[in-house]
């Protein structure tokens, strides 16, 4: 219930309130080891984040997501979280950097039947693709 609230307020414009609301999640994920619930909520945090224009803030909550979805080999979150990172990546200005980890996100999907993800995961390949060939 307090992921569907943030995420309503979120669409609403309202980061402050999404962004206490997915705090709260995360602590009590925290506490009761809930780990899929908390790797959805630090996703939903970086975005945020990256919303805000703290893309240092983003990447690392992206990286604590990967991490869990590894763990619980979470493919589908696992894709939409490197997928995530590499569009941080390409606004940073490191889009080669960015562009295995798109790559990767879209094998995983492709390879394992997600295909309504990869067709989302294409433009933004896309546009870590041609970033990283222009610079």
């Amino acid at each position: 219930a307090l992921g569907n609230q943030a995420n309503i307020l979120y669409a609403r414009g309202d980061l402050d309130g999404a962004m206490a609301l997915h705090k709260e999640k995360e602590r009590l994920c925290r506490q009761l080891g809930n780990l899929d619930g908390l790797s959805i909520t630090l996703g939903n945090q970086a975005l945020i984040l990256k919303d805000r224009g703290d893309l240092d803030g983003a990447m690392a909550l992206h990286k604590e997501k990967e991490r869990i979805c590894r763990q619980l080999g979470n493919v589908e979150g696992l894709a939409v979280c490197l997928i995530n990172q590499a569009s941080v990546l390409r606004q940073m200005g490191h889009a080669r950097e960015g562009l295995p980890l798109a790559e990767q996100a879209h094998q995983l999907a492709t390879r394992h039947g997600y295909a309504a993800l990869a067709k989302q995961i294409e433009p933004i390949l896309n546009r870590v693709h041609q970033a990283a060939q222009e610079s």
